[in-house]
């Protein structure tokens, strides 16, 4: 749209141009193991509306509740979203279309993007419906929007805490994402023989004793020391592998950020 024109007193008088955020939106949905949170976002990524359902295991309950909050949202607005992109805690196929496994929810081999598509035709909503990794959609968005990183670095690791550990990768100047998809997986090192078992088998993987109800549990006993010991394991073996400019950490952690980083 023309925001306003001004003149240098030579030849054509010159209009300056802006856009309108609001003239489309896409619908960002960020699965959780307890709750999944659904966002309207527009142009200039500002969420102007969003709400919140319980994540079943269902893969047809949770895309019906899923397409019902979608569809109050497009609803308010009468308007259809540009795209809808969701974020999921687990392994997704390279064509962003399928969940390969997401451990937390059993969800394994599931067409998440088509289910969520088809039902969305239902309610008379035709939009594009993509999957990612919950942490290489953050690593994307930090790079895109963290203005604290300096332009020059192209190298990042994203460290994002949640039920468990997820690792985004932002190497050479790109998301890297390995031959399969699947890059970043640094969450079933092995960090405590001894340790809990997890989900994939062995024991003592870093994602079973650094995600969030681990940090709760140790907080509560007073023993967040201990949380960021075997935190720091797990972290020194990924920039000592990988010599990243930068490490960025977000979700569970951030909220003891000052008692575990008083510097």
């Amino acid at each position: 749209m023309s925001a306003a024109k001004t003149s240098s007193g030579l030849g054509k008088r010159q209009v300056l141009l802006s856009f309108n955020p609001g003239k489309a939106f896409v619908i960002s949905v960020d699965v959780g193991l307890a709750t999944t949170i659904i966002a309207r976002v527009d142009l200039s990524v500002n969420v102007t509306d969003k709400c919140e359902i319980g994540t079943s295991e269902s893969p047809e309950r949770f895309a019906c509740e899923l397409v019902d909050c979608i569809s109050d949202l497009c609803n308010k607005g009468n308007e259809l979203p540009s795209y809808l992109v969701i974020s999921a805690p687990g392994l997704v196929r390279g064509d962003l279309r399928t969940a390969i496994n997401v451990p937390l929810l059993h969800w394994v081999d599931l067409p998440l993007a088509e289910v969520v598509e088809n039902r969305l035709k239902l309610k008379g909503i035709e939009t594009t419906v993509t999957i990612n990794n919950d942490a290489k959609l953050g690593v994307l968005a930090e790079v895109a929007l963290n203005q604290d990183i300096p332009d020059r670095f192209s190298n990042i690791v994203y460290v994002l805490v949640k039920e468990g550990v997820g690792i985004g990768l932002f190497i050479n100047g790109s998301l890297y994402v390995g031959s399969n998809h699947i890059a970043g997986e640094f969450g079933h090192m092995s960090i405590d023989p001894d340790g809990p078992e997890c989900s994939c088998g062995r024991r003592g993987c870093w994602l079973t004793l650094v995600g969030s109800r681990e940090l709760e549990s140790l907080v509560r006993d007073n023993r967040l020391n201990d949380y960021l010991e075997f935190f720091s394991m797990g972290l020194l073996n990924i920039v000592n592998g990988l010599d990243p400019d930068m490490v960025v950490i977000s979700g569970a952690l951030e909220e003891y950020w000052t008692a575990s980083c008083p510097c």
